[in-house]
């Protein structure tokens, strides 16, 4: 995202500073990156083009950046990582174009290094050396420095993109080296797709997306559960479509975390009530900002659109959300993993989260008994599309007839205010409740609360309402702009009522 930043704001930089971007997005090949893991310097090339899908792969034959020359099949005189690299970019190519039916990658002849032909490029480098970087994708189309102008009035480009080139367990030791090749060619490849719709959208969107279709491609890797620490799951309070450029916030990581909001999109939005993986495909095209279409909407309302084409609101849906993350064992697919992984990330020192005991969202526990019945009135402030979580427990006195009644004060449910209860009585799956709240946000619910074992309420603020493109330099949200209802006042008076 970085590099994309810097290449459509390349028309506001001097003529110097120019000269210096552009050697940023020099291909290995070109000999000019000031990169060294980037670069393959005087190294020879060699590069082979699949005869099945319009991708071309490069390697460098000596120095840091070859890949183990060892060749089992020397009659195509290809060494077998390329080999095994060519493989599985040809699986992620029939699964992402072929069977969930995104656009391909536009080809590449306008750039003035594109190879053989315009086909996509892929080149194996030594980017592990770089803290750990797995690879990344990029662009050389000089279409992109005009993306802020009318001279070019679309917001597609072509791309490149770069792997490490064996993935060896020295610089990557968690998971193995074809694992790690296989989820980088996935979440790789799925960026070179998205700039082919709009090269310039927002980082939660790109990054959220490329992380949920890895795993989508490779389901069994898991790869995806290591952002589980900075997505929703642990840090409900965090907007979910909050992003940085810093590297060093936890904004920058949660547009890694947004992925478990599109995997619950793919989960909810069932087809035929199977995980619908097109849900996310639904969007990009609802965002498309190519020649091919007039809708390019911005992140967050291509979300909405699709939404509302699946006859769904969004707020409730937004709601249904934190309520079932608050209960992701039960709700995902493959929910009580999930939990099993936050709560070890968030138990290690300085990973900068708590869950609760099972592994789910943090929350704020209240007891209420014979001798205590009620809170009082609590407030908390609830960004937009974030949630809180507030778990009642019965206890001492409480009779088996006992009433919950909350009285709650909210953001208005027009400007997306939304409260959900749920009741744990035992059984398997809770109760839900939703609140019904008037048009100053203001509601009143009362459920049975003396055969339970506790109830939990879930604020929620699913504002979408944004000024745009105010271009934050640090952090930002959808369409890089303010969200207007942030840090809103939700406030809550739980009271035990016996009913004898």
């Amino acid at each position: 995202m970085l590099l994309r930043d810097l290449a459509v704001r390349m028309n506001r930089l001097s003529p110097s500073e120019r000269r210096t971007a552009r050697r940023v997005f020099a291909r290995p090949t070109d000999g000019s990156n000031p990169f060294p893991a980037a670069d393959y310097g005087d190294a020879k090339a060699k590069h082979k083009c699949s005869g099945s899908i319009p991708l071309c792969f490069f390697w460098a034959t000596s120095g840091r950046h070859a890949p183990n020359s060892k060749d089992q099949n020397p009659k195509n005189k290809v060494p077998d990582w390329v080999d095994t690299t060519i493989r599985e970019f040809r699986v992620v190519w029939k699964r992402e174009i072929g069977t969930f039916g995104y656009r391909p990658p536009k080809r590449d002849k306008r750039s003035s290094h594109h190879g053989p032909n315009g086909y996509t490029d892929i080149y194996l480098s030594d980017v592990g050396a770089e803290q750990g970087v797995y690879g990344y994708c990029t662009t050389d189309d000089p279409r992109a420095a005009y993306l802020e102008t009318s001279r070019y009035p679309y917001s597609d480009v072509s791309a490149y993109c770069v792997v490490d080139e064996d993935f060896s367990r020295q610089q990557f030791p968690f998971n193995s080296p074809l694992t790690n090749l296989r989820v980088t060619a996935a979440h790789e490849f799925f960026h070179a797709v998205q700039f082919a719709y709009d090269f310039f959208e927002d980082a939660w969107f790109m990054e959220g997306t490329a992380v949920s279709v890895e795993d989508d491609v490779y389901d069994a890797a898991n790869d995806n559960y290591q952002y589980l620490a900075v997505s929703p799951l642990a840090h409900p309070e965090v907007p979910v479509d909050r992003s940085s450029n810093t590297f060093s916030s936890d904004a920058f990581l949660n547009r890694y975390g947004a992925w478990i909001f599109w995997r619950f999109l793919t989960e909810y939005l069932t087809n035929g009530g199977e995980r619908n993986p097109q849900v996310i495909r639904d969007i990009w095209e609802h965002a498309d900002g190519s020649r091919r279409s007039q809708k390019n909407r911005y992140s967050l309302k291509a979300v909405v659109a699709v939404v509302n084409d699946n006859g769904t609101d969004f707020t409730d849906l937004f709601a249904d959300f934190g309520a079932n993350d608050f209960i992701a064992d039960l709700f995902y697919e493959e929910g009580a993993a999930y939990q099993q992984s936050v709560a070890s990330q968030c138990a290690q020192t300085g990973s900068g989260c708590t869950t609760s005991a099972g592994g789910g969202p943090p929350f704020t526990a209240k007891f209420l008994m014979a001798s205590n019945t009620t809170t009082g009135r609590k407030t908390h402030k609830i960004d937009h599309l974030a949630n809180r979580y507030v778990q009642f427990t019965p206890d001492d006195g409480v009779t088996s007839t006992a009433i919950l009644s909350i009285d709650l004060e909210a953001l208005a449910p027009q400007l997306g205010g939304v409260a959900t209860l749920l009741v744990f009585d035992g059984t398997d799956t809770p109760s839900f409740y939703r609140f019904t709240l008037d048009e100053n946000g203001e509601g009143t619910l009362a459920v049975p609360f003396g055969t339970a074992s506790s109830a939990v309420l879930v604020l929620t603020n699913a504002s979408t309402a944004t000024t745009c493109w105010t271009q934050k330099p640090t952090i930002s949200t959808s369409c890089q702009g303010v969200p207007k209802y942030d840090a809103e006042q939700y406030a809550y008076t739980a009271n035990l009522i016996d009913n004898p």
